[in-house]
């Protein structure tokens, strides 16, 4: 039964103190659930941001003694532009499980929005009037594609290599994302596309492993890619590194694309608001690979 919280934070996500709590009705469902809830957001200050965390209520109730209680679905900051200018279509919720894609969609009413913040609205409202595809922030759309001179770290048998990514620095069990294993352990393929939630000014890592089963996966070579990258996009072969491959032998590579991550709708000054209206409308979840 899963519902969302909505609460006033400061520029860097971090809510304030006292500040006011607001939540929704329990959803029915919990792949596809839907609550199509309107709230005023009181205290919403110049430079301000709002934090939604989804939290499933399998304890009794949703109250603020009982929500770390209650399982983390995940959670997003939206940035102090997109308050500013209103916004209308979904966020990729972080920490949302091992592997998975989870979107909240909203719609945020603009305290201060320019002409050109009014006509993106108006163009955004009429898109879900229509069933087009909504606006999507907080996400990166990431293929990994192949790999080339791998080593077999298996001693028995023939390696499995999967590609991890992860936000770097978030090292954490429930925000990675993964590939299926491939068979070719020298050069595999996967073209595997997947949606990862990450912020301006994040770096994102890619790890490939061999999927040990029973033991701990051997790491197969792994490269970071800088933030501007994340930001600009690209198409590239990234040399990995710690490949325990020996000296002279052919260097070991990893093709992925990462298309430029567009953060913000329009960048402007953000001014004092006092208040800010919030409709939470939908949260659509996909799970990658069949894991849960």
């Amino acid at each position: 039964k899963p519902y969302v919280i909505v609460q006033v934070a400061d520029k860097d996500g971090n809510i304030k103190d006292g500040g006011s709590r607001f939540v929704t009705p329990e959803a029915g469902s919990l792949e596809e659930a839907e609550w199509k809830h309107e709230m005023h957001v009181a205290g919403c200050n110049v430079g301000d941001t709002l934090v939604f965390t989804v939290r499933d209520d399998n304890i009794g109730n949703y109250s603020t003694a009982q929500d770390t209680a209650n399982a983390l679905l995940g959670h997003v900051t939206m940035s102090t532009d997109l308050v500013k200018s209103g916004y209308h279509g979904e966020l990729q919720l972080e920490e949302a499980g091992y592997n998975v894609e989870a979107f909240l969609k909203v719609r945020v009413e603009g305290r201060d929005p320019s002409p050109a913040d009014d006509a993106w609205m108006a163009s955004a409202c009429a898109a879900h009037e229509a069933g087009g595809e909504p606006a999507l922030r907080n996400s990166c759309k990431v293929t990994i594609m192949n790999a080339h001179n791998l080593r077999d770290a298996d001693f028995w048998g023939t390696s499995e290599p999967y590609c991890m990514v992860q936000v770097k620095g978030k090292g954490e069990r429930w925000s990675r994302w993964k590939t299926p294993n491939a068979t070719n352990w020298k050069d595999p393929k996967w073209n595997h596309e997947m949606r990862v939630a990450c912020k301006p000014g994040d770096a994102l890592e890619f790890i490939v492993k061999d999927d040990d089963k029973g033991k701990m996966d051997d790491i197969l070579g792994k490269v970071t890619l800088p933030a501007d990258k994340v930001k600009d996009g690209i198409v590239a072969e990234l040399e990995l590194q710690d490949t325990g491959k020996k000296e002279g032998e052919p260097k070991a590579v990893l093709l992925v694309s990462v298309e430029g991550a567009e953060f913000d709708i329009v960048d402007r000054t953000v001014v004092a608001v006092q208040e800010t209206q919030v409709v939470i409308e939908e949260e659509v979840k996909h799970v990658c690979c069949d894991i849960r």
